[in-house]
């Protein structure tokens, strides 16, 4: 009998593709986009007194109304006017503070409360952890838009009573 060997050979595994080279040599082209949008407006929200063409209150009734300029409206209103004849799109360049400001205040109080909740439950372990993963396993569950008017409804009724 002739003898044959058991041991099957392994291919030769490539450590690396060209695809995942390039991957991580530089940034993703998207996530430069990203970061290149996030500096536009960041920017915009930081000059917006400069690149506002009115000031966000000011008002002129015989403009209210107005489509935007796209859309065969005045050239010096690009998004057009409001019901109060306000520019919008000065409005839409000063508004962008108030949602910069919201969404890092959101995400500093999230990261803090998260961190808190999280040394807590390894520190205790038991029925400590158990409690705080089921009250975050309940949040991750619940769909924000069921969420946000139901508190939406519960607290305008308590608010005008």
């Amino acid at each position: 009998m002739s003898s044959v060997e058991l041991s099957p050979q392994m291919p030769e595994l490539r450590r690396h593709g060209w695809l995942t080279r390039i991957w991580k040599s530089r940034p993703p082209l998207v996530i430069g986009l990203c970061l290149v949008w996030l500096a536009i407006v960041m920017l915009a929200a930081l000059f917006a007194e400069f690149l506002a063409p009115f000031g966000f209150a000011e008002q002129s009734l015989l403009k209210r109304l107005k489509p935007p300029s796209a859309m065969g409206g005045p050239m010096e209103n690009i998004f057009g006017t409001d019901d109060l004849g306000r520019d919008v799109f000065s409005r839409v360049i000063y508004a962008m503070r108030t949602s910069i400001l919201i969404a890092i205040m959101a995400t500093v109080i999230g990261a803090t409360v998260g961190t808190a909740l999280g040394i807590i439950a390894a520190h205790f372990r038991g029925w400590v952890d158990d409690i705080i993963m089921v009250m975050v396993d309940f949040r991750a569950s619940v769909p924000f838009l069921i969420v946000a008017p139901a508190v939406l409804a519960f607290s305008a009724t308590i608010s005008y009573c």
